[in-house]
């Protein structure tokens, strides 16, 4: 006994001391297989910073919310400074709409001044910023629907829409075919039918042909998620969009990157890959309604509710003289042209922006 004794003391020392020696090897099993124990480490380490990214997210002078339409979507709801009572609003609420690739974040810069007058809503269409496809076709007819839910169940059945881009599309749809839930209709940028002999930016050209043929689409986006950095991803979209990418403010940056960072890995059962399906499904839609010219002007003519349509002359992605051409073929929309402005005149020229559509508010609101 007096002989076993020390050994056995010596094998428990010698089973603490390989204690390490164990997370070792349990660490070199895992060495086997990468994905997983990338998977890990990474679920462990980004937990503080995906709590910096919600944060980061929520820095908009708004509240995030869900709300069920056939599916989650997500939406912000503006506040202003003074955080008045919904006593002080004026009817109707503002539902601002993002364009392709877009989301709720794009309308940061004046969903708070706009909510000085009434409440502002924005949401994210099924596939961009936080709402996930969940099945839901990205296609501009399925958004118009999303959006007509959205004006039903959270705006009280009737709003001024603002939209830009494909967002205008989708706005421009819904103002068509269920005009009683559009109060106004404010078009900054949008997708618009391209005059005959109106030639393309050679660059939007090229990235839309790609997102047109089958299999190109998909690798270019994967191609673009594996090789640029969110904030690569944030600046390149910027220096397409805008005229002056370096004159937007750090403010809107950083929750933009914090975006793409979110949307760049699997979550909630979400991968990449399913947000890449909603996007071309929209960016195909976007293109093919736009070929149609004559069925689109058909569209444009029979909106009943004032519409304001503002552009910028330096817009790569919808030239400006498809917007000239627009308030010519409806004399009775507002046109307002701004120079040296580019696509996302949100971004851009906030102050000229809420200015223009809270002067249409006032219009609808005493009509």
């Amino acid at each position: 006994m007096t002989d076993t004794s020390p050994k056995r003391s010596e094998r428990r020392e010698a089973q603490s001391q390989t204690q390490p020696k164990r997370s070792e090897r349990r660490e070199a099993q895992s060495q086997p297989q990468p994905k997983r124990s990338e998977r890990r480490e990474a679920q462990s380490q980004t937990q503080p910073k995906r709590t910096e990214r919600r944060k980061a997210l929520g820095r908009t002078h708004g509240v995030s919310r869900h709300v069920d339409l056939r599916g989650d979507v997500h939406y912000v709801e503006f506040h202003d400074a003074a955080d008045r009572t919904d006593h002080d609003l004026i009817e109707p609420p503002i539902v601002l709409v993002h364009g392709l690739g877009g989301s709720a974040l794009n309308w940061s810069r004046v969903g708070p001044a706009l909510a000085e007058r009434s409440r502002v809503f924005a949401l994210d269409l099924p596939g961009f910023g936080l709402t996930a496809p969940r099945g839901r076709s990205g296609s501009v007819a399925a958004n118009a629907d999303v959006l007509d839910s959205f004006i039903r169940r959270v705006a009280g059945g009737r709003a001024l829409v603002v939209g830009n881009s494909m967002g205008g599309l989708v706005s421009m749809r819904q103002a068509s075919l269920r005009p009683a839930t559009v109060a106004g209709l404010a078009l900054l940028d949008p997708v618009l039918p391209r005059p005959a002999g109106v030639t393309v930016d050679p660059r939007v050209a090229a990235i839309f042909l790609a997102y047109m043929l089958p299999g190109v689409g998909t690798r270019y986006l994967r191609r673009r998620r594996d090789t640029l950095t969110p904030r690569a991803t944030v600046q390149e979209m910027l220096a397409l969009c805008c005229v002056d990418p370096a004159a937007v403010p750090v403010d809107f940056i950083e929750p933009a990157v914090a975006q793409v960072e979110l949307r760049a890995v699997a979550r909630d059962g979400v991968t990449p890959r399913q947000l890449d399906v909603a996007f071309l499904q929209a960016a195909r839609s976007v293109v093919r309604l736009g070929a149609r010219r004559g069925r689109f002007l058909a569209m444009m003519r029979g909106i009943t509710a004032p519409v304001v349509l503002m552009h910028g002359t330096n817009d790569r992605l919808v030239p400006v003289a498809a917007a000239r051409a627009a308030a010519a073929a409806c004399p009775m929309w507002t046109y307002h042209e701004v120079a040296n402005v580019g696509h996302v005149p949100m971004i851009e020229i906030p102050d000229t922006v809420v200015e223009c559509i809270t002067k249409l508010h006032a219009g609808v609101a005493d009509a």
